[in-house]
């Protein structure tokens, strides 16, 4: 039988956990076998990225006529997207195998968001996107 894997960067470790929640992906959820993000913001971009990457994140929010990605990212977005992503968290649990890589040098996708953890100065709603992620993974 098929097994299923994805490997992503970026966006598109957001895109693949999206997709996972669609009805059109039902049929081929018991057949997913690997998921592998590189540098994924699986947290949004709201925390620790650095000064440079927060501006130019500003500044494509507020020159740019639509970039519902970008809100939702920066977790100014009115829906949660990026929130709601990580509540739906139990589509990484039907997995065999989950990687999430990091680079400590990374100023876009920093390890805290790439590797969904909460980091020291996280608020709780931002502990409970990482919680929500990972626990079903981990249990």
């Amino acid at each position: 039988r098929a097994r299923l894997s994805f490997v992503a960067h970026s966006a598109g470790g957001l895109v693949v956990r999206a997709a996972l929640a669609s009805p059109l992906l039902a049929p081929t959820l018991p057949r997913l076998h690997a998921f592998v993000t590189l540098a994924s913001p699986h947290l949004g971009l709201g925390h620790g990225i650095s000064t440079h990457v927060a501006g130019g994140l500003w500044a494509l929010q507020r020159f740019v006529v639509e970039a519902p990605l970008l809100d939702e990212l920066a977790l100014e977005d009115p829906d949660g997207a990026v929130a709601a992503l990580a509540e739906a968290a139990p589509g990484l649990a039907r997995f065999r195998h989950v990687v999430l890589v990091a680079a400590t040098q990374d100023a876009y996708a920093p390890p805290h968001t790439a590797l969904a953890f909460a980091h020291p100065g996280a608020d709780d709603a931002y502990r409970s996107m990482a919680t929500n992620l990972l626990g079903p993974v981990l249990a």
